[in-house]
């Protein structure tokens, strides 16, 4: 899980600069998966600030039912922010593993 949540770090960081249309599509739908995949994964820890961020990042991305932001420097706030919320969630999997 630690692995899955760097590389969408690293994506979404690459996100930043300007890349082809289907490249910000495979990176829709990689953050949607990814969002999801980490929301059931921590299922136990109940509801706290970390599910509902990824939650709202897992809406955001989502490829049903596209947020079409027409600002580019809107989407690259976005994809800093959840790259952060990412590589914070990749930290915790190591301090995690790491007390165990």
């Amino acid at each position: 899980m630690k692995y899955l949540t760097i590389i969408i770090a690293i994506l979404l960081a690459v996100g930043c600069v300007h890349l082809p249309i289907g490249y910000y599509t495979f990176l829709r739908l990689a953050v949607f998966a990814a969002s999801i995949v980490v929301i059931v994964a921590d299922r136990e820890r109940g509801v706290n600030i970390t599910n509902i961020l990824f939650a709202a990042t897992a809406i955001l991305f989502n490829p049903i039912f596209p947020v079409y932001l027409h600002s580019k420097l809107a989407w690259i706030t976005i994809d800093a922010v959840a790259a952060l919320l990412f590589a914070y969630q990749t930290y915790y999997y190591y301090k995690q593993e790491k007390q165990s």
